[in-house]
């Protein structure tokens, strides 16, 4: 069993002191922009958006932070794009 699914006391007291169920949205678009961690960063983020990131990001986003990231695949592109090019 994973330790973000647990309801243990050690579990408990890992969150308490910082330990986060999911990576910060920010480091998790960081990672997708590396070619050999892409896929599994995007995967990471789109299993667990309902539950690890929506609420937090719809409350708090702004594109700034991650507008010079490239983590979005364009059809025909070798290369990622950014949400500053993909956006206008």
């Amino acid at each position: 069993m994973s330790l973000c699914c647990t309801h243990s006391s050690t579990a408990k007291l890992l969150f308490q002191i910082g330990l986060r169920k999911y990576p910060d949205l920010f480091d998790l678009l960081k990672m997708a922009s590396e070619p050999e961690r892409h896929e599994d960063a995007l995967n990471l983020l789109l299993k667990h958006f309902e539950d690890g990131y929506r609420d937090s990001y719809l409350e708090n986003y702004t594109k700034a932070p991650y507008a010079d990231i490239p983590f979005i695949p364009v059809e025909g592109e070798l290369e990622l794009s950014t949400v500053s090019k993909v956006s206008g």
